[in-house]
């Protein structure tokens, strides 16, 4: 019978997540892994495997915590107009409070790896396509209550909040002027107004 494990293999993950946002992929080496999730080199590779599977590992975490939160908040029974409004809000909010200017774990991974792993990449997509799709059944929902105009594309405007919410990121990288941010914000909710 083996050794238990001398760390929580979840938590691992969640140190790691964060140094890979910060840092990158090419950005991030085994040391830096190391010194982040307080776990040696060779324990790290027994649990995860090497450092690609780790990385999709976290892409995993960040798709079903991040993204799977926010999908959540719109797939509710009763989100409508009034949901949509808080989410884009509260992201808007997420951009400019970020101290370390990290942006979004999927852009960030989509610039800087294309299509170059293509695990990786479909991670990415399904992360983009999760929230495209609760964006949609809000809408849909808000719709169905004569909350949005009636002329709205549904899922274009989806897929705008997605585009809108990522460009809140990047540009909150470099230049998080909250005003700026929250003129965006409001101004993709303004599209929903009858």
């Amino acid at each position: 019978m083996g050794r238990p494990k001398a760390f929580e293999p979840d938590v691992a993950i969640e140190a790691a997540m964060h140094t890979f946002w910060k840092n990158g992929y090419d950005g991030t080496s085994v040391s830096d892994l190391v010194s982040a999730t307080g776990v040696n080199r060779a324990s790290l590779y027994g649990t995860f495997g090497d450092k690609d599977a780790l990385f999709l590992a976290c892409l995993d975490r960040y798709c079903t915590d991040n993204v799977g939160r926010a999908a959540r908040e719109l797939e509710a029974p009763d989100a409508g107009k009034a949901a949509i409004a808080l989410r884009i809000e509260r992201f808007a909010e997420a951009c400019i409070a970020d101290p370390d200017a990290k942006g979004c774990f999927l852009v960030n991974t989509a610039t800087e790896l294309g299509d170059r792993i293509p695990a990786v990449n479909a991670r990415v997509k399904f992360g983009f396509q999760r929230i495209e799709d609760a964006f949609f059944r809000a809408l849909s929902r808000a719709a169905d209550r004569g909350e949005v105009r009636p002329d709205l594309d549904l899922r274009a405007t989806a897929r705008f909040f997605v585009a809108c919410l990522q460009g809140m990121r990047v540009v909150a990288r470099f230049d998080p002027d909250a005003n700026a941010i929250r003129d965006v914000a409001r101004t993709a909710i303004s599209m929903l107004d009858r």
